[in-house]
């Protein structure tokens, strides 16, 4: 029976997939693309481009000697393959689940196991056409870019500006899939645009279009829950600018394929792949906003955007200080790979690092991955990937999401705090992540933003406060949405609940008489509980303190999460990659280490009171029966509790979510549990052993926009 149940639970999850509400538009008139550009770097090698622009701009300048280019392994293309594999499990899953339904075991979710059939059937054609795709237009792309080459047209003289490494000199021509109509009078000035460019590894030619015949979405938008409607273009990569959008506002829209991937060059060493978040890499970046500056269309304005990957790829190219990039809009990018991706809090992730790390490297041996499994400790290579946050200084936009809180969400809030820019925003949500780049509102924030610092317009932007700040009662409830001075709030009011063990509440009063409880490291759970008196809004990371021993564990993975009950019933939060069910925030921690620092590790600012941060360089195994102080992290968030709900504070060995291949499609975040089945001995209470959480209760005084 428990098995049925599992099965039906998983088929209620998998339902929640069917028609995701992601719609694909045409380009509009008026928009000219410029396919395969070459874009020179100075160690001589080339990235490629697809260039959208108006079609009153002149066309990119293509270097008359450049060959056709060739296909580079794309993420996409890797990922598609899991994609298939993973797509066709649950499918079988969900046919095996209709098939105790047809026998009774499940009659009342025949419904349920019918849809999620339906959405496993639907995904699994379009992950086998994709694939079939990927194959078919890897043996057309030189074709497709000999016919693009053969339509060059008249050359046009370089620009003059300057570059911080010139590129090597060629004779430019031009290469326009779009020309200009023909009652444009050749003779006059052709005007210039502000550039946003994106960078990344996921194929600039990878684009939602006809494929086998059939009108298609990016796969990944099949395999990851919608969290509500998405419209992209037929112009738009994944987590890219969409081109629809930007060259109608009087942008020219740059989206670039990373060195390696694509149709770029090939990597920097056959014997060294991996480059990502590297010093080359963000050189590779810096030549092409250079060059994006120096093209006939370009008003010599340039501004990054995108998300994930394509947010983090910003941060270190920014800190270079190229002199054409006049702003970035970095939409949810970690900043720091260790403690943001590889291992928060020192825990090794599994699951999406797996996959992500598999897509972007060829070879196993020398992988995001097998780096990441035998780097245990924050040492140079992971320092290395990181960028100098204090030397930004380009006006910048960054989101903040509170529902990618295992991918972004902390190195985001980095960004906000530690870069040197007099012009940062911060714009936060909970919603999903591409349903919000691409939304309404927050494409009115970065045009705003762009219209400042690219084109010099007066958009309201420098008077506009800091933060755009969401609060949430549910996963799609918004309570408030309103803009403030700074995050954390500058009134918020830092309220310490003392962890009482014996009564399991979380209280305002400290604990005069120490208390004590024990787990199991690997499988108990330790839960307490506030109940609030009246409505209350939390707004901002937490912070939790907690006192622990062990009688037979050298290493102990604590794993510490807050959630929302309200009649006893848990109101779930959107979390990453479309996870409808997540925490309201959370945090972990590797107990062998506790090298905690006071001052900041990058810019040496002194530590706020709710901040944590460990060097994570030196691991010291616990001595049996020594009580050792935990300090833990845990992450931005904002969220109502009415009166008469309770928070609940969750303290475990082990992950919150059970990852398995029935689940693995929506739940693909994953931590190391305790490495050693034992004993975990809590403390508090007493005048030397004080465990509590720290949390940010504020008032909302601006009224929502």
């Amino acid at each position: 029976m428990f098995v049925v149940q599992s099965a039906v639970g998983t088929l209620e999850k998998l339902s929640e997939m069917a028609a995701p509400p992601v719609t694909v538009v045409p380009l509009p008139q008026g928009i000219a693309t410029d396919l395969h550009i070459a874009i020179p770097l100075r160690d001589g090698a080339r990235l490629r481009a697809n260039v959208y622009r108006p079609v009153s701009a002149l066309a990119s300048v293509q270097p008359a000697s450049d060959t056709p280019p060739q296909t580079h392994r794309s993420a996409v293309v890797a990922g598609a393959v899991v994609a298939v594999g993973a797509v066709g499990a649950a499918a079988n899953s969900a046919a095996g689940a209709v098939q105790d339904a047809v026998q009774g075991l499940v009659a009342s979710t025949a419904t349920a196991a019918s849809s999620a059939v339906n959405s496993a059937v639907t995904a699994t054609k379009d992950a086998l056409s994709f694939v079939s795709y990927v194959a078919t237009k890897s043996r057309s792309r030189t074709a497709s870019a000999t016919t693009s080459a053969s339509s060059l047209s008249q050359a046009a003289s370089e620009s003059a500006l300057p570059t911080a490494a010139p590129a090597p000199a060629e004779a430019p021509v031009q290469a326009s899939v779009e020309a200009p109509p023909a009652d444009l009078d050749p003779a006059a000035p052709k005007p210039t645009f502000p550039v946003v460019l994106c960078i990344h590894p996921y194929g600039k030619d990878n684009l939602p279009a006809l494929r086998l015949g059939i009108k298609s979405i990016p796969i990944q938008y099949r395999l990851i829950r919608q969290s509500s409607p998405v419209s992209i273009s037929t112009g738009t990569t994944w987590e890219s600018p969409d081109p629809a959008h930007w060259v109608p506002n009087g942008y020219v829209l740059v989206n670039v394929d990373l060195r390696g991937f694509g149709t770029s060059d090939a990597a920097h060493s056959p014997a060294d792949p991996v480059k990502a978040f590297s010093d080359e890499e963000a050189q590779d970046v810096y030549d092409a906003i250079e060059w994006a500056a120096a093209q006939p269309w370009s008003n010599g304005n340039v501004g990054l955007a995108g998300v994930s990957y394509l947010a983090a790829v910003q941060y270190k190219v920014a800190a270079l200080a190229p002199p054409h990039l006049k702003a970035i809009c970095p939409w949810e990018g970690f900043s720091d790979l260790y403690r943001d991706f590889a291992r928060p809090g020192g825990i090794r992730a599994d699951g999406f690092i797996e996959i992500w790390s598999s897509d972007t490297c060829k070879d196993p041996k020398n992988s995001l991955r097998s780096e990441q499994l035998a780097r245990t400790k924050r040492d140079d290579w992971y320092k290395a990937s990181c960028a100098n946050l204090g030397s930004i200084r380009v006006p910048t936009l960054v989101c903040m999401s509170f529902s990618d809180q295992g991918l972004n969400t902390a190195g985001s809030f980095r960004v906000f705090r530690d870069i040197a820019s007099e012009h940062k925003w911060m714009y936060t949500h909970r919603g999903g992540k591409w349903a919000e780049f691409y939304g309404t509102d927050a494409r009115e924030v970065q045009t705003r933003f762009f219209g400042q610092f690219l084109k010099g317009t007066d958009t309201g932007m420098l008077s506009m406060p800091r933060v755009r700040l969401e609060v949430r009662s549910s996963q799609t409830t918004i309570e408030n949405v309103s803009w403030q001075n700074d995050f954390p709030l500058p009134n918020t009011d830092w309220q310490t609940l003392h962890l009482n063990l014996r009564n399991s509440k979380l209280e305002t009063a400290p604990l005069p008489v120490e208390t004590e409880t024990i787990i199991s490291s690997q499988t108990g759970s330790l839960r307490l509980y506030h109940a609030f008196e009246r409505d209350t809004t939390l707004a901002g990371p937490m912070k939790l303190q907690v006192w622990v021993s062990s009688p037979n564990c050298s290493d102990i993975h604590l794993f510490a999460g807050v959630r929302k009950f309200v009649n006893g019933v848990e109101i779930p939060f959107e979390g990453m990659l479309g996870w409808p069910h997540d925490l309201v925030t959370r945090g972990m921690h590797r107990v062998a280490f506790r090298d905690v620092l006071t001052t900041h590790p990058s810019t040496g600012r002194p530590l706020e009171p709710w901040e944590v941060e460990y060097a994570y360089e030196t691991e010291t195994p616990l001595v049996p029966g020594d009580r050792v102080c935990v300090q833990i992290q845990l992450l931005p968030s904002a969220t109502v509790f009415p009166s008469g709900s309770r928070l609940e504070l969750h303290i475990q060995g082990h992950w919150f979510f059970e990852r398995n291949a029935l689940n693995s499609l929506m739940n693909l975040v994953g931590y190391d549990r305790s490495p050693v089945a034992g004993e975990v001995h809590f403390h508090s209470g007493g005048p030397a052993h004080d465990s509590f959480l720290l949390v940010p209760i504020v008032h909302i005084e601006q009224p929502a926009s």
